[in-house]
């Protein structure tokens, strides 16, 4: 069920709508958690004391968020106010030592293709499949990387910087010349999307039947317990607008079968938790029973995203910008082996 809504000011037309679970569709739910004064939103002229609101499913346990923007504002939102300037160098160190830690999370399965062709979509910087790239030439498993990126500057400046080749757009079914591909990685994508089971099975349609998927995503649930200054290293924003799925290990693990995947490996890190999964073989089927301990993970929730606050408070005149300046200085980018050391 969908419902739209439409908040006015400054001459702006923003549309939200009601959802149900994006897993289940059920319509149970519990408030977990909300806030106004977006910082996202601000952007967008949405009035400060409009609520960003994140739903519990009493069935399905997935964390939502509803109302939401619509596709249609989170379009023009991500084409013209996200990421208008380019990368800060100090974004491309971190953002390589990630890819590096991501690379060393996916290839220590002995059973992992050695080489193939890889698709990273949400690429950002490109520097995911550089880093596949540059391992290859320092004597690892060699990869034909591709990579798609909604955001224009950050994809001209991958290109500029030969960092990846690079289509700029959507994921879509004809992304890339509808080519197959051995592994698929979406860092740090799958809650921003509208239809998150939609988007997997998008994925498991352009694997091989052999094929591999790495999704990393933001978690609820903090195994680390009270040592929230832990949360520091974790994604800003968090709660804001344009999350608008939360996940736990089992509600991921849950969503990656109903797209049909096989969750064979998952390990919280720095950014949240990650996975490695392959698709499903005929006549093959993975549950994950139980339910969540809901309460302390809503005291640690609440306790990080009262420190998540704080911070993007300190934030808010700089949220929009990732860059120095509009000019692109060119940017120095480290060999990966002096990451990996």
């Amino acid at each position: 069920m969908m419902r739209a809504i439409q908040l006015t000011e400054s001459g702006l037309d923003e549309q939200f709508e009601e959802v149900d679970c994006p897993l289940c569709n059920s319509k149970k739910r519990d408030l977990y958690f909300e806030h106004d004064d977006d910082p996202y939103l601000n952007q967008l002229k949405v009035p400060k004391d409009f609520k960003v609101s994140f739903y519990y499913c009493d069935d399905c346990e997935l964390i939502y968020q509803s109302p939401r923007w619509t596709k249609k504002t989170a379009d023009r939102f991500y084409s013209k106010l996200y990421r208008p300037q380019v990368p800060q160098q100090k974004n491309v160190d971190y953002k390589l030592k990630d890819a590096a830690d991501v690379y060393d999370f996916i290839h220590e399965d002995k059973v992992f293709p050695k080489s193939g062709r890889m698709l990273d979509v949400g690429t950002g910087e490109g520097l995911l499949p550089y880093t596949h790239e540059k391992m290859g030439e320092n004597g690892g498993p060699k990869w034909d990387t591709y990579a798609i990126e909604p955001n224009k500057v950050y994809a001209d400046w991958a290109r500029a910087n030969k960092l990846c080749q690079v289509e700029t757009g959507e994921f879509k079914k004809k992304s890339w010349r509808n080519l197959t591909f051995d592994l698929i990685t979406a860092q740090q994508v799958l809650e921003h999307i509208h239809d998150p089971v939609a988007f997997l099975k998008l994925c498991n349609d352009r694997l091989y039947s052999d094929g591999w998927l790495y999704i990393g995503v933001p978690t609820v649930e903090y195994p680390w317990g009270n040592e929230y200054s832990r949360f520091n290293m974790m994604c800003d924003n968090f709660t804001a607008s344009p999350h608008l799925t939360l996940y736990t290990p089992r509600t991921l693990g849950r969503m990656l079968n109903k797209a049909g995947f096989y969750l064979e490996r998952l390990d919280y890190y720095s950014r949240g938790i990650r996975s490695l999964s392959r698709k499903l073989r005929p006549g093959e089927t993975q549950e994950h029973y139980g339910r969540e301990n809901r309460k302390r993970i809503e005291e640690t929730f609440k306790n990080c995203c009262a420190l998540e606050r704080q911070h993007l408070a300190k934030q808010q005149e700089s949220v929009s910008s990732e860059g120095d300046s509009q000019e692109d200085k060119g940017m120095e980018v480290p060999a990966v082996s002096n990451q990996m050391a």
